[in-house]
């Protein structure tokens, strides 16, 4: 089974990794001929990673000079780097539902905090699912607990970063996080997914 795994550290720069998993799933998907070619290849493992309030000017894939960024740097050289990304929100909570249904704050309605994604709402998880994907998610903002309806999709919904009845990211880390996937993950056999 290949895998899908989303991590939150609040859950890339917003827009940015959906972009580069929307084009992968739709010509998957999408009927013609090469579906016949891709079926024959092993599907892409995904993996989202968003930073929230992470500024571009300070990772040296976008040209900062300190040595800021390993990891993102690496990241960015091996995969698609995006140079112009604009939020659909200025808050945590509907610019994370936008990035994983695809849809616009007006449009899914999650703009406060005692709102929750309509159970019919599509999911960026619920579609790499029914492709043959296992979705896990690991997160460890507030605003990105499943009482928002984001486990929607996901086999695995890890929000046991987040810390309760705190509203900031205090206290959290990401070595925290990444132990937490690398949990997941270990032992973990690829195989394929396709029919």
């Amino acid at each position: 089974m290949v895998s899908f795994c989303a991590v939150s550290l609040t859950v890339l720069a917003r827009g940015v990794a959906l972009a580069a998993v929307v084009v992968s799933i739709s010509l998957t998907l999408r009927p013609g001929p090469h579906r016949e070619v891709l079926r024959r290849l092993r599907p892409p493992n995904v993996l989202l990673v968003s930073i929230d309030s992470l500024r571009s000017d300070h990772l040296g894939a976008y040209g900062y000079e300190r040595a800021t960024s390993p990891t993102i740097d690496w990241l960015a050289e091996q995969g698609v780097l995006f140079e112009e990304v604009v939020s659909s929100s200025s808050w945590t909570l509907p610019a994370h539902v936008s990035l994983l249904t695809a849809t616009p704050a007006e449009k899914h309605g999650v703009v406060k905090t005692n709102l929750k994604l309509r159970e019919d709402a599509v999911t960026l998880a619920e579609v790499l699912k029914a492709a043959g994907y296992e979705t896990a998610a690991f997160v460890a903002g507030p605003y990105l607990k499943s009482v928002f309806g984001y486990a929607q999709g996901f086999d695995v919904y890890d929000e046991s970063a987040v810390r309760e009845g705190v509203l900031s990211h205090q206290g959290v880390t990401s070595p925290q996080l990444v132990e937490k996937v690398f949990g997941f993950l270990d032992g973990r056999e690829e195989s394929d997914p396709t029919p």
